[in-house]
């Protein structure tokens, strides 16, 4: 293993710790998966962008349908995007299935971190952001995924 960095499956890009440990609440996450998930083939259900009038900024809210890499485990992960500056939002739609969802820190502006999510089919997003929180961690049982329309409602 490289000092530093969390891995999952050799071919799947991996986050460095450091920016793991900067997202507020990343223990829930690491407490259900074992460690910071890549979010390959993870499902996008709600994505709600809310304005900040007092910051002139938007708050950015997803909410990911995460199935673990090595198990049938069916988790829904909420994550909150603080001062968002978008780039790029395009082709949200009925599947949002993504292939990850990489965040770095990001070296060409004031903000703290830089976000991509690219699509596999779907949702296909970019943007810039000063604070990452893990609002919640679920179990996502097959009725909910059913009524859902999730992608992965059969499994």
């Amino acid at each position: 293993m490289i000092q530093g960095i969390v891995q999952e499956a050799p071919n799947l890009i991996r986050m460095p710790t450091d920016v793991v440990e900067e997202i507020s609440g990343h223990e829930k996450v690491t407490r259900v998966f074992g460690q910071w998930p890549s979010f390959h083939d993870a499902e996008i259900l709600r994505a709600v962008l809310v304005r900040r009038p007092s910051f002139a900024s938007l708050d950015l809210e997803l909410t990911v349908h995460v199935l673990a890499q090595n198990s049938a485990a069916h988790t829904l992960v909420t994550l909150r995007f603080g001062k968002v500056k978008l780039d790029h939002f395009a082709d949200f739609n009925h599947q949002n299935v993504i292939d990850d969802l990489a965040i770095t820190r990001d070296e060409t502006s004031v903000a703290l971190f830089a976000v991509d999510i690219p699509a596999n089919n779907g949702l296909d997003l970019t943007f810039t952001c000063d604070s990452i929180d893990v609002v919640d961690v679920r179990e996502y049982g097959a009725d909910e995924r059913k009524a859902d329309g999730s992608i992965y409602s059969g499994l």
